[in-house]
């Protein structure tokens, strides 16, 4: 369960995330308190953002080849951190250049 307080009316609810298209391919996602109707946006996103989101899932996803490939004894533990390493600096870049996307967005489409 997602229970979470209103910020305005300080009543307990569930997360219920809905979207609400905006055209141009634009998505929010958000949910509502249901005790006072106040609205949060969670996040804004267009196709560019879904597609960078999308190369970072594949980075997140490809963690598990150095891993396989340390275990089965094909690298050693150096090459193992090394590649780790690699990966997740490639994903923090690539998150770094999203997140203003993304504020930007949001700010032009959230109420």
């Amino acid at each position: 369960m997602n229970l979470v307080d209103c910020d305005h009316c300080h009543k307990p609810f569930n997360i219920q995330p809905k979207e609400k298209k905006h055209g141009k391919g634009i998505i929010e996602t958000y949910f509502t308190c249901p005790h006072c109707k106040q609205r949060y946006t969670s996040f804004v996103t267009n196709a560019e953002i879904r597609k960078r989101q999308r190369e970072i899932k594949k980075l997140h996803e490809s963690v598990h080849k150095p891993a396989k490939d340390y275990t089965a004894g094909r690298i050693n533990e150096r090459d193992y951190k090394q590649a780790i390493d690699r990966i997740h600096e490639k994903i923090d870049k690539k998150q770094a250049a999203l997140e203003p996307r993304m504020q930007e967005l949001k700010n032009k489409v959230a109420r």
